[in-house]
């Protein structure tokens, strides 16, 4: 019945090979079958196939020699199929199975050849928990997000809606004659506000890095202007401390670079405000450095050292304060307070910047901070606009007429008073709706917009009014969106409302008189 050649193949392929005849009987079970099923050749010939197949499949089995009976041959040629065979110890085993049939004569005869595919399936199955698993754990990291960033952007409003009253009444207070005592009190209510919009401030930077929503920006600077600006800052600040504040730049430091320099000073700011807490006597000195990238000459590596003479700090916590809310020790925390985040966000905010901020000594008295970023160097003659300075001066924009959209009490009063101060009209509305009638109603030369507000929000109310301003053909109003929400997407969301800028909680008086100055023409007032 078989070819020798072929029978020799049979026996030495590894998967199993089974011909029944037309009433299922076996007549041929070639070693691999042996294997797959646990019996022996001499066991099964002449015997049933159905004793290797579960019983709950007994009739599909039939129908499926019915079907090959009478389907074209090339139909079951090649094709694979999925069973499930008996092992003589009653275990299911899941097969693939290439199925033909042919005649000889009268008789009809059916063969197979089965693979195990167990092993597939239960890496199949594997893969299958292991997706599932890994989508539940991002939906969850997703959905953890999403909490993370709504519960920081809730916390944000709360803060700083109730900071903007308490630093905006205190610099109206400290403008006015008082002793020097009550100087004093309103000194410590404005230096703990502050404290607290550092605190804030932290967490949220420290957010944006770790979900890497931080954007950079690209200017021209000087960094002999920023060791200016550090040096103005702190060196009082040192001399009061009894400490002497030292500022080296070494003559091949670029004269231009490009980079994001409000980063950079928040980093210095940061190291620098460290040396000087964590010292009692001795110096703090700065120290700023460059060479040259090896592969690219127009890139400056610059290398900011903030070295001091303090405490020192111990080769087993040094690793341990670039973690956030980490500090040396539980003592540092109640001597010096702080929330142990300053250097962690120093650290991300390097990294970002393809940079590094180091610890360099552990081991003598004091402490030397090394930051290292690579900046691109700018020459010269390349014109060089420096970052606008917010004019301080008083300037009165008298006549003007601006809404103030704001539901909190004493933000409604500090904004009466500041703007009345400069010698603006000001009316107040309470609520998104009221603002959106108010403007409907007249004309204002500008409109300073709360975003969350009761009944209508800020974002809506302008919407509103801006498809309001083109039917009636009206000229348009600058409108700023006022926040507390400080979170990625927000100003974004804001001025996609029609808003023309944005301005966070708490705004100062310089924050207003720029604003003034930028859109409203005293020639020109409302009416």
């Amino acid at each position: 019945m078989y070819d020798a050649p072929l029978l020799k193949f049979a026996e030495i392929t590894h998967d199993a090979i089974v011909v029944v005849d037309g009433q299922s009987r076996i007549l041929f079970w070639n070693t691999g079958a042996e294997t797959l099923f646990g019996c022996p050749r001499t066991e099964c010939l002449g015997q049933p196939i159905t004793r290797w197949i579960p019983e709950r499949y007994h009739n599909r089995h039939q129908e499926a020699l019915a079907q090959i009976k009478t389907a074209p041959r090339a139909i079951y040629a090649s094709q694979a199929v999925t069973l499930h065979g008996l092992h003589r110890n009653g275990q299911e085993i899941p097969l693939e199975a290439t199925l033909s049939a042919w005649q000889e004569g009268e008789a009809c005869f059916f063969a197979a050849i089965l693979r195990d595919i167990s092993g597939r399936m239960a890496q199949e199955e594997l893969n299958r928990l292991l997706c599932q698993r890994w989508r539940a754990d991002k939906e969850a990291a997703e959905q953890a997000s999403r909490y993370k960033s709504e519960f920081l952007a809730t916390t944000s409003h709360e803060v700083r809606t109730p900071l903007n009253g308490i630093l905006g009444m205190t610099a109206l207070l400290m403008e006015k004659r008082l002793s020097s005592k009550k100087r004093f009190y309103v000194e410590m209510i404005r230096k703990s506000g502050e404290h607290l919009l550092n605190v804030l401030n932290d967490v949220l930077d420290l957010s944006k890095v770790e979900s890497g929503h931080l954007e950079l920006e690209k200017q021209p600077f000087s960094l002999r202007e920023v060791r200016d600006e550090l040096r103005g800052l702190f060196g009082e600040l040192a001399t009061k401390k009894g400490l002497r504040l030292r500022t080296r730049i070494a003559t091949e430091v670029p004269f231009l670079v490009e980079g994001d320099v409000h980063r950079i000073r928040q980093i210095l700011v940061n190291l620098l405000s460290n040396a000087i807490k964590f010292t009692e006597k001795g110096n703090i000195t700065l120290r700023v450095l460059s060479t040259d990238d090896p592969d690219d000459k127009e890139i400056a590596w610059i290398e900011c050292q903030v070295e001091d003479t303090g405490m020192g700090i111990a080769p087993e916590v040094a690793e341990r304060l670039f973690q956030p809310f980490t500090q040396g020790d539980a003592s540092t925390t109640r001597k010096y307070g702080g929330s142990g985040l300053g250097l962690a966000i120093c650290r991300r905010l390097a990294e970002r910047m393809h940079g590094s901020v180091t610890l360099c000594n552990t081991a003598r008295k004091g402490s030397l901070f090394s930051f290292k970023v690579p900046l691109q160097k700018l020459a010269v003659f390349k014109e060089f606009v420096p970052a606008p300075v917010e004019e301080k001066a008083e300037r009165v924009v008298r006549k003007a007429h601006i809404l103030v959209a704001e539901d909190n009490v004493v933000n409604q009063r500090l904004f009466q008073i500041v703007l009345k101060n400069l010698g603006v009209r000001v009316t107040i509305a309470d609520t998104g709706t009221v603002a959106l009638r108010l403007l409907q109603e007249g004309r204002y030369d500008l409109v300073l917009m709360d975003c969350h507000m009761p009944d209508m929000d800020g974002v809506s109310a302008c919407q509103a009014f801006r498809q309001y301003e083109q039917a009636q053909g009206r000229p348009r109003t600058p409108v700023v969106a006022v926040t507390a929400n400080v979170m990625l997407g927000e100003k974004e969301r804001c001025l996609a409302a029609g808003m023309d800028d944005f301005l966070t909680k708490p705004v100062t008086k310089g924050d207003l008189q720029t604003l003034l100055l930028r859109y409203i023409d005293a020639g020109k007032p409302a009416v």
